[in-house]
C-alpha cells in the first residue's frame, strides 16, 4: 500500500482542480474525447466533493453523539 502524504491546503482544493481541469478541456480542446474527458472530471470532482460532504456530516454527528453520551455519563454518576 502507497503511504505519502498530501498537505492539507492540497487536499481541500483537489475538487476545485479537477473541476477547473475538466472545465479547461472542455473548453479549449478539440475533439469528441477531450470532451468526454473534461466531462469526467467535472464529474469526479463533483463525487469527490459529495463524498467528503456526507463524511464529514456523518462524522459531525458521531461526535455530538459521544459528547452526548458521555455528558449522560458524567451527569449520572454518583459519589459515594
Amino acid at each position: 500500500m502507497l503511504n505519502f502524504y498530501i498537505p492539507d491546503w492540497l487536499y481541500e482544493r483537489l475538487p476545485l482542480l479537477y473541476a477547473a481541469a475538466g472545465l479547461c478541456a472542455m473548453l479549449f480542446l478539440q475533439g469528441g474525447f477531450a470532451k468526454f474527458s473534461g466531462l469526467v472530471l467535472c464529474a469526479t470532482a463533483a463525487l469527490v466533493w459529495s463524498q467528503r460532504r456526507q463524511y464529514r456530516a456523518r462524522e459531525q454527528k458521531r461526535l455530538q453523539f459521544q459528547r452526548r453520551q458521555r455528558r449522560r455519563h458524567t451527569n449520572n454518576t454518583q459519589w459515594v
